[in-house]
């Protein structure tokens, strides 16, 4: 009788199917992370572009409040002189006024985009004391 010799050969394809789905699923997790990142990125790029124009805006009215502050009290010296009548220093203090409301809307815009950004970066900003602090009233008060 002749003596047979069996071994068993070993399938070569037997993780296949596990391991193209783990790897599915991680590429799927990464497009995921991915996008999210890039989500994440454009937002605070879009937040920190609003805070950015915000501030020049604010910096643009303040001084707007700054001249027309000026313009009121050189209106009302000269109405205390004669050189100008009450209708003018009435006028000069409206245009003070309005402009002062514009100054507070555009801290309002500056307000909303450092909270925006705080937002979108998900923690507090650190941000100069001269940038949260740099208001008309608090310049009016000072003198």
């Amino acid at each position: 009788m002749a003596a047979r010799l069996t071994t068993e050969l070993p399938v070569l394809n037997r993780n296949q199917g596990p391991i193209a789905e783990a790897i599915a699923r991680r590429a799927e997790s990464a497009a995921r992370f991915e996008a999210a990142q890039a989500k994440a990125i454009a937002e605070i790029d879009r937040a920190a572009a609003v805070l950015n124009v915000s501030q020049k805006q604010l910096g643009t009215v303040q001084a707007l409040v700054a001249a027309q502050q000026s313009q009121r009290e050189s209106v009302a010296a000269q109405a205390k002189a004669g050189a100008a009548e009450e209708l003018d220093l009435i006028n000069a203090q409206i245009e003070a006024g309005t402009t002062a409301l514009a100054a507070l809307e555009a801290e309002v815009r500056l307000q909303q985009a450092i909270g925006a950004l705080e937002d979108a970066i998900q923690r507090p900003l650190a941000l100069p004391a001269m940038a949260l602090e740099s208001s008309p009233r608090k310049d009016k008060e000072a003198k």
